[in-house]
């Protein structure tokens, strides 16, 4: 936020004060208002704002976020769109001074879900600054940890973070005509999850109550489970170092993480048709739907899963090992892809 005009004036050291004419800076005139609840209500209802309800739609992100938005009321037009990260961190500073052994164990800790990612990262920096090579089954247990990463991450956003937006709870307030239609509206994947109806669907997202609601739970906890067998714990992985990791896995280990990842087959492909479904049929239900969020592509991926023949830990031939990775880096400007190598990304950014 920027502020203009401010009432203030410098002397000759150049420290500030409140001008002569402001008599009390804390000062707020206030009058009494002949309005009637009436009225209140029906401004309240007139700029759709919640009756007695937070009205933050970024209650359920993590961390810090700042949004901006202008709008053309007469127009009906979002005219421009900004989100920030406004957490300060300061890992980097706390890195300062640093053994160089402590640098994944401290990174780890940015963030109390994706720390597999932040200690890879410091890895793969401490690796092509000092020319450690990980054996190939090295990179391949980084590899299996940041999956598992996913399989935490993934029930998460679309369970608990973003399913309820789609839930009976919150559709029958906000919009009592399409929760009508999905009461009756058959599911056309009810081979994949079970389910007769959208609106059982969304019945089972509500928040703490719907079994899809508190299956992820126990997905989540599953994914945690795997991933500790490997990683030490979950988060902040003890095992992920420069070279590779330091454990040597065994076959009865990998075996037990293998276990842990069975049911995530099935329950996959129910993810697939119950989002499937709810989305076809919000787009039905309200085709303006599908222009939420529309705009020209703009974004950026340094790719992931290392490739155990190429990568070989030197910023030299990043270009090729990156060109290799399981999910391969890029970046794309206004729709149109400018570059797929992690030079270009890396001095771009």
């Amino acid at each position: 936020m920027v502020f203009q005009n401010l009432p203030i004036e410098f002397d000759e050291q150049g420290l500030t004060r409140l001008q002569h004419s402001i008599s009390e800076p804390y000062a707020y005139p206030a009058a009494a208002l002949d309005i009637s609840p009436a009225l209140i209500k029906a401004i309240t209802q007139k700029n759709l704002q919640p009756d007695g309800a937070s009205g933050n739609p970024l209650s359920q992100v993590g961390g810090g976020l700042a949004f901006h938005c202008t709008v053309n009321l007469k127009d009906r037009k979002v005219v421009e769109t900004a989100s920030m990260a406004t957490l300060f961190r300061g890992y980097e500073a706390i890195l300062r001074g640093r053994d160089l052994r402590d640098a994944g164990l401290v990174s780890s800790t940015a963030a109390g879900i994706c720390g597999g990612v932040h200690a890879t990262a410091s890895a793969l920096c401490l690796e092509m600054a000092l020319g450690l090579k990980p054996p190939p089954l090295g990179i391949l247990v980084r590899n299996l940890l940041l999956s598992c990463q996913y399989l935490n991450d993934n029930p998460m956003h679309l369970f608990l973070l973003s399913g309820p937006d789609y839930s009976e709870a919150v559709i029958r307030q906000t919009n009592p005509e399409i929760w009508a239609k999905a009461e009756h509206a058959p599911a056309q994947f009810q081979a994949l999850h079970g389910y007769e109806t959208i609106g059982a669907i969304m019945a089972d997202l509500n928040r703490s109550t719907g079994k899809l609601y508190l299956g992820s739970l126990r997905m989540i906890q599953l994914a945690r489970q795997a991933y500790a067998l490997l990683g030490g714990k979950y988060p902040h992985s003890e095992s992920i170092i420069p070279g590779g990791v330091s454990i040597t896995p065994t076959m009865e280990m990998l075996d037990a993480f293998a276990d842990k990842l069975v049911p995530f087959y099935d329950y996959a492909k129910q993810c697939i048709g119950i989002w499937d479904d709810v989305f076809d049929f919000m787009y039905e239900a309200n085709p303006q739907y599908q222009h939420l969020g529309e705009a020209t592509p703009t974004m950026v991926d340094f790719g992931q899963w290392d490739h155990e023949d190429y990568y070989d830990a030197t910023y030299a031939n990043c270009n090729t090992w990156g060109e290799k990775r399981w999910s391969t880096p890029g970046a794309i400007v206004n729709g149109r892809l400018m570059t797929t190598r992690l030079t270009d990304l890396n001095i771009g950014l």
